[in-house]
């Protein structure tokens, strides 16, 4: 990760990690287990990229808009939902190693074990489907906390509920490849990868932080193009660690989706192209995305650390 983002994720994390702390005792009074998901909310979260965050307080200082606390709880709210994501799509992919360590449904198959419940695995799957939910939920309480005004944070709480519903049904479209014996097609894939990851991970980020700036709607969908271009870049890139990426960097298994029986575009586009074709793919995308950021209306630092940031992606190791 560049040094400036690294800064973002600092910020964030440590705004997160307080704010779980602040849910203990409202949570313990209603659960004996509030103390042990916040723990283990604490332990997860933190070991991310924290892309999506950190793309919303960036695109804000390039506009010209500092980072503040009503910044902070959006970025946090993508991030916690995002954790939410994982969780459940580790469930569906039926994964037991996310980020190095033991997914949190595996950490809670194993408890069952310990204290001898009863089918310790449906209880790890039960518990796994509450934590993501609470995920959720948690998140949508740090938006409507936010200290935005009425018009904007309805703008921002509509715009995130459509992409989220989004990427549910790109999900119930990676789920069916898992399961059926259909031919997948590369241009399905890479639509599911479109709505499944790439939006909701680059453009809603980059147009929340417009839409906080009071940016023109011509900008702001500016900014969705580009974080669709750059998200497909960024999944292009997944598919190679998928299967070339070593597990003590990537914390994934190595070949994951192919063992659940699911194509990735790489995959499937690699049986009628040729390697160079992918890379020439790759390559189209990274261009296509440093064109536009060299015609956002930022400072020239700014255009930096982004393109930057672009070039981390296209080559990260993680």
């Amino acid at each position: 990760m560049i040094q400036a983002f690294s800064q973002y994720k600092k910020r964030i994390d440590s705004f997160l990690v307080a704010y779980l702390h602040g849910q203990k005792q409202s949570f313990t009074n209603i659960s004996s287990w509030g103390d042990d998901i916040l723990i283990r909310l604490i332990l997860f979260i933190p070991k991310g990229k924290t892309l999506r965050g950190s793309l919303i307080l960036f695109i804000s200082e390039a506009l010209g808009f500092p980072v503040n606390e009503s910044m902070l709880h959006l970025a946090a709210s993508l991030e916690l939902t995002h954790a939410g994501f994982l969780i459940h799509d580790d469930i569906m992919d039926n994964d037991t190693l996310r980020r190095g360590h033991a997914t949190v449904t595996e950490q809670y198959k194993n408890l069952g074990k310990q204290k001898g419940y009863r089918n310790p695995k449906h209880f790890g799957l039960s518990m796994g489907i509450c934590a993501a939910d609470l995920c959720y939920f948690l998140g949508a309480e740090l938006l409507t906390k936010s200290q935005l005004q009425t018009r904007e944070k309805t703008g921002i709480s509509a715009l995130v509920a459509e992409e989220f519903s989004y990427v549910c049904l790109a999900q119930m479209s990676d789920v069916s490849a898992g399961y059926s014996n259909q031919e997948q097609k590369s241009l399905d894939i890479l639509n599911m990868y479109r709505y499944k990851t790439a939006r909701y991970t680059f453009s809603l980020p980059l147009m929340i932080g417009a839409i906080v700036c009071k940016q023109s709607e011509t900008l702001v969908g500016h900014l969705e193009k580009l974080g669709e271009t750059m998200g497909l870049l960024y999944q292009l890139r997944d598919d190679e660690l998928s299967v070339s990426g070593d597990p003590s960097i990537t914390g994934k298994p190595k070949g994951g989706d192919e063992t659940e029986r699911k194509k990735t575009f790489r995959a499937v586009f690699l049986q009628n192209s040729s390697e160079h074709d992918y890379q020439a793919m790759c390559e189209e995308y990274l261009k296509r995305s440093i064109h536009s950021i060299q015609s956002l209306p930022i400072a020239n630092d700014k255009k930096n650390i982004f393109l930057d940031f672009v070039s981390y992606i296209g080559k990260r190791q993680s």
